[in-house]
């Protein structure tokens, strides 16, 4: 037994302000409105559904935005129960773009292998400042290939991330932080062949004149200390570090992939690939050659199939795309035939399955002297190669860009 009363249309969209009128409302309704949840049938559903007398607002799409209708146990709603929400739904409603706050936030980022030196000096990059971390961090790693191998002491110099996001709260803050650590990594990562650059800590929001993060001497992976230097470690620099020297380019990138969609989506391509290199070549290999094909869509238009007169298809131009992405990155007529293969491979993995890597034999390697097997050398010759002509063309295309828009 219960009653439903429809309280009407709001103008509210549906999927890019939901979030923030549902925050609103539980500001406004703490008592009422402050749980919720995603039905099976796409509507939402808020109120404290726990309680067994719990009145819930089910909220449905609607042409003028959204659609609120109430739900409660009895016969009839408590007096002034309908108001109360009306009252409320509209106060949240009214708030919508109002009463955002800024957040400041740090989050620790730095390269996966012992091959870079501290940064003396902050750097600027868009609205990220990075700055030295004034810590060498010490971990333990397994080998790459060989999980029987040896443990490998790493020690790296991770730079604090620092920046701020406006937004209605801490938790689609926390988003638009976290998207910026991944694209400052992606970028850092652009800047040297062999080193991926990695987030080492969530965003993390600090009030003003609180005291940030700070970069541990051990670090997260696993700590098993370094014969070569027995004791504790406390983080001093190792001697003869050569100090790190970001490009200059690298001020103006944000900029670039801001102004781009298909350049931004490029770079977060080729980022994901070397994320997968270690464990995962061949989709590596699959997402290296998107990133390309991907920025060298601006060059090539789709061309209909000539077949006959009236044939809506167009022909594929993906590989064309792949080949002029390369040529304008200035890769010469050898560097590209030495990728003659790619789109092959590309196609083997994407629509049958096929891989041409280490995976199946991740942790038990096989590296014959004279006959390397072929996943070792697809590793580390085939897909060095690719991933270099991605860093070019990439590189290439922010240095294009000049910081002033897109060319």
């Amino acid at each position: 037994m219960g009653w439903q009363h429809d309280l009407g249309a709001f103008s509210v969209n549906y999927l890019a302000q939901g979030d923030e009128w549902h925050h609103h409302l539980a500001r406004a309704l703490p008592d009422r409105a402050g749980g919720g949840q995603t039905t099976h049938a796409g509507q939402v559903r808020i109120g404290h559904s726990e309680a067994v007398e719990a009145t819930l607002l089910l909220v449905d799409q609607h042409p003028d935005g959204i659609l609120c209708t109430l739900h409660g146990h009895g016969e009839t709603p408590a007096p002034g129960e309908l108001d109360e929400w009306r009252s409320g739904i509209e106060r949240a409603v009214a708030q919508l773009g109002h009463g955002h706050t800024d957040f400041t936030w740090e989050a620790i980022v730095g390269p996966d292998i012992s091959l870079l030196g501290p940064l003396l000096d902050a750097v600027q990059v868009g609205p990220i400042q990075l700055r030295p971390g004034g810590v060498c961090m010490r971990e333990t790693r397994f080998s790459r290939l060989d999980l029987s191998g040896p443990f490998i002491p790493t020690y790296t110099y991770p730079l604090i991330a620092a920046g701020t996001v406006s937004a209605y709260s801490w938790t689609p803050g926390f988003r638009e932080a976290q998207r910026q650590v991944r694209r400052i990594c992606a970028l850092l990562t652009l800047t040297s062949p062999i080193v991926c650059w990695i987030p080492r800590s969530q965003p993390l929001h600090f009030q003003p004149g609180a005291e940030g993060l700070k970069v541990p001497a051990t670090g997260l992976w696993h700590e098993l200390g370094d014969p070569d230097r027995p004791g504790p470690w406390t983080g001093e620099p190792l001697e003869g570090a050569v100090p790190l020297d970001l490009p200059v380019w690298l001020s103006r990138a944000w900029q670039a992939v801001d102004v781009d969609p298909g350049l931004d989506r490029a770079v977060d391509a080729a980022y994901e690939a070397v994320r997968l290199e270690r464990d995962h070549p061949s989709a590596a290999h699959l997402a290296y050659v998107a990133a390309i094909e991907g920025y060298g869509e601006r060059y090539v238009e789709p061309a209909p199939c000539d077949c006959c007169e009236e044939c809506p298809t167009e022909k594929g131009v993906a590989q064309a795309r792949f080949k002029e992405a390369l040529r304008r990155a200035g890769l010469s007529s050898k560097e590209r035939g030495r990728l003659r293969q790619a789109y092959e491979l590309r196609s083997r993995t994407g629509h049958t399955g096929a891989m041409f890597g280490t995976e199946d034999s991740f942790g038990f390697p096989h590296m014959d002297l004279f006959a390397p097997q072929a996943g070792t050398q697809f590793t580390h010759h085939h897909l060095r190669r690719l991933r270099h002509a991605a860093r070019t063309v990439l590189r290439h295309a922010i240095e294009q860009h000049g910081g002033a828009g897109v060319p």
